[in-house]
C-alpha cells in the first residue's frame, strides 16, 4: 500500500486524549521536541531520536487533526477497514 506511512501517522494523531508525538518524544515531561531542530541535530549525529520519529512529529504538527487532509486520510482509513472486513467476511 503506497500510502501506508501517511495513513499510520494520521491514524495515530487522531486519538483526542493522546499527547502530540513531539511530546511523546520527550516522554511527556511538559515540553515538546522541535522536529526541525532535532532533524538538524540528527544530521550532526547529536539527536537522541530516530529520523522516522522526527518525521512523524513533523507530519503531525503540519497535518494534524485541524487540517482538511487529516479528515480525508481518516476517511481513507475507514474505507480500507470496511473493504478488509468485507474481504474477511466479518
Amino acid at each position: 500500500m503506497f500510502q501506508s506511512y501517511s495513513l499510520f501517522a494520521h491514524g495515530m494523531s487522531s486519538e483526542p486524549s493522546a499527547p502530540p508525538f513531539s511530546a511523546e518524544l520527550r516522554e511527556c515531561d511538559g515540553t515538546e521536541v522541535s522536529p526541525r531542530l532535532e532533524m538538524l541535530r540528527w544530521a550532526a549525529g547529536r539527536s537522541e531520536h530516530t529520523l522516522p520519529g522526527l518525521f512523524l512529529a513533523a507530519e503531525e504538527r503540519r497535518f494534524g487533526p485541524h487540517h482538511p487532509a487529516h479528515r480525508r486520510k481518516m476517511q481513507t482509513i475507514e474505507d480500507v477497514k470496511s473493504k478488509l472486513e468485507d474481504m474477511l467476511g466479518q
